[in-house]
């Protein structure tokens, strides 16, 4: 029975926004809401950036089904935020919101979440640390909440990225909840892991839409809550199956390529004297564009990588391998692939420049470093 609901959950998040994208194109299109080329974005025709719309919708349309089980207290708050900022960002598409109006709005609505009881209690040994003070609960939930809903936002780059990470995180998150019995946010899981495969139907490259704010900040929102509530459940998850405080290392992998570009990118930036959030072509879907690969390719690399990390992760359990030394190792592993595309695409700018310098071979030389590709990569 449970089953049974999480797949029809699944197909009605996936239908409803499926369905609801050609009509929100064709209003876009008819009342001039559109994203449109130029600057860094390299899509050449408008599209409209609203896709976030169909994907909240059909994933509030699954949540019918929550009639079937035991709500949990907490999910009505979470599901009212995630509204809330969804509103937030089609504000943003819209008007373009300053950077701090936004920022307030979020702040609120995820100390409220955090007070209705969705904190991070405990890192479960990770570091040698168990239990955490109150104080440090709410300040570090506040932080990684706000950190991982803006993280989510930066990765929706190029066609298709975004909506595959998320659907990848949403199904792994949604089966360890349903193993546990945590229905409610099961069902949520599987819902926006459906309302995200539906709007992938249209988005793949070449993209007929974009997630827009209206979509990237309420599904980082929930996947950051979502992962929250995992932590906590992740002890008894880790009984059951004989992985022992395993929650925050394969978080760690799922998570890993939001998380990784934002710290390198915002790194890279202070290194260069810059504000950590001003904008440029270094996130790691630019680096890969950059060496050479398509929208598609970069795309379906970034999916295989975060499979993969997870699957290392799993390895390394079967193996024994303490959480602190797996941890260590993806880590690693995630910071040595960042390093080596920072190096690839300096080395094909080398060779660009050093075959420009014989005059030649300067006519036939293709700028490799700068391919045009189809699709988004702003």
């Amino acid at each position: 029975m449970d089953y049974l609901l999480l797949v029809s959950a699944f197909f009605i998040g996936s239908l409803v926004s499926f369905f609801l994208i050609p009509t929100i194109v064709k209003i876009a299109h008819l009342k001039s809401l559109m994203d449109e080329p130029g600057g860094r974005k390299a899509h050449v025709n408008p599209i409209p950036p609203m896709g976030g719309l169909a994907i909240m919708l059909g994933t509030l349309a699954s949540t019918m089904l929550m009639t079937q089980v035991e709500i949990d207290p907490r999910f009505l708050i979470v599901v009212f935020s995630a509204i809330t900022f969804m509103m937030i960002g089609l504000g943003d598409d819209l008007i373009a919101m300053s950077a701090r109006r936004k920022g307030f709005f979020q702040f609120i609505m995820i100390c409220v979440v955090v007070w209705s009881g969705v904190r991070i209690e405990s890192l479960f040994g990770l570091l040698g640390i168990t239990d955490l003070p109150v104080i440090v609960q709410l300040g570090l939930t506040i932080v990684f909440i706000t950190g991982l809903t803006n993280a989510y936002n930066l990765i929706d780059g190029i066609d298709g990225l975004a909506a595959g990470i998320g659907i990848i995180a949403s199904i792994a998150l949604g089966i360890a909840f349903l193993l546990v019995g945590s229905m409610s946010f099961a069902l949520l899981s599987f819902g926006l892991a459906g309302g995200l495969m539906g709007f992938l139907g249209h988005n793949f490259n070449p993209a007929k839409i974009f997630m827009g704010d209206t979509g990237s900040l309420p599904v980082g929102f929930l996947l950051a809550v979502l992962s929250v509530e995992f932590l906590k459940i992740s002890h008894g998850l880790g009984m059951m199956t004989g992985m022992h405080n395993f929650g925050p290392v394969i978080l760690f992998a799922l998570l890993a390529v939001p998380v990784m570009d934002t710290l390198q990118v915002m790194i890279g930036r202070m290194i260069r004297g810059r504000s950590p959030f001003s904008a440029d072509r270094n996130h790691i879907h630019h680096l890969l564009l950059a060496c050479g690969l398509s929208v598609m390719y970069a795309t379906l690399a970034l999916y295989t990588y975060t499979l993969g990390l997870v699957g290392l992760v799993l390895a390394g359990f079967f193996m024994g391998i303490s959480n602190q030394t797996i941890l260590v190792i993806i880590f690693f592993f995630a910071l040595a692939s960042v390093i080596g595309l920072h190096g690839y695409r300096s080395y094909r700018r080398r060779k660009y420049l050093e075959a420009l310098a014989e005059p030649a071979a300067a006519p036939h030389v293709k700028m490799i470093h700068m391919k045009k590709v189809k699709g988004k990569a702003s």
